[in-house]
């Protein structure tokens, strides 16, 4: 992907204003921005590592296990956003867990929208690099003949941020029932997420792997979004 560095002009933006938003939410609600903003890097880091292991364990292992080389080769392009998330979000997790500067939820909380942006505005760069995009169309607003997946990512995701922005705003008023406990902002975006990639996933004609009735990705969505209904749906008195 080297022939197309819009892509990663493109995501280094977006997770520059990440980290700026991310910073600005940690003081409004009185977290120590500097704390909050180390352990989002740190997130990122670890986000990298398992977006692009995810592309060379999964994706095309033979090609990596020949020429080892290319793993490093990172201006190629290769990587997989769930493998990112589910890395990153881990060691953020675990972080947490064993510091205990910071309650868990209450950072997934605050962190949430933000994912959310930076998913929605990420895919601006799949569009533009001609990656990511799905199966033959002639709909009028095709690209080159196909459909441009990746804008349909961008508008479902916003469509998801605003939600969640909405029920953040509202949580002490007509939702202050259903927000009784840190996390389940987090993991009310984690489940929306997961359904609506679960269904885009159809509409992707890219190979990303092997694939057994659904694609990996479907697999994972599908995986999350149990995950999160389980939690929201969970009584915790």
């Amino acid at each position: 992907m080297s022939e197309f560095p819009i892509y990663y002009l493109v995501i280094s933006a977006v997770v520059c204003l990440c980290l700026i938003w991310i910073r600005r939410r940690a003081v409004a609600q009185n977290f120590k921005p500097q704390f909050v903003l180390d352990l989002s890097l740190g997130g990122l880091i670890f986000g990298f590592i398992g977006a692009r292991g995810f592309h060379v364990i999964y994706e095309y292992p033979e090609l990596y296990l020949s020429e080892p080389w290319r793993i490093f080769d990172f201006g190629r392009g290769g990587y997989v956003y769930y493998g990112g998330l589910l890395l990153g979000l881990s060691a953020v997790w675990l972080y947490l867990k064993k510091k205990k500067t910071l309650a868990i939820g209450q950072y997934f909380d605050l962190a949430a929208p933000v994912i959310s942006a930076g998913y929605a505005f990420g895919r601006i760069a799949c569009l533009l690099s001609g990656c990511c995009y799905g199966p033959f169309t002639e709909v009028f607003w095709h690209v080159e003949h196909r459909h441009p997946t990746p804008l349909y990512a961008t508008i479902i995701e916003c469509l998801v941020l605003f939600l969640i922005l909405y029920l953040e705003k509202n949580k002490n008023k007509v939702f202050s029932g259903y927000f009784r406990e840190s996390g389940r902002l987090f993991f009310t975006w984690l489940s929306l997420h997961s359904l609506t990639r679960f269904f885009l996933e159809f509409w992707r004609d890219d190979f990303r792997g092997p694939s057994y009735l659904l694609s990996i990705s479907s697999w994972i969505s599908l995986g999350l979004l149990g995950l999160s209904v389980g939690f929201l749906l969970k009584d915790r008195k």
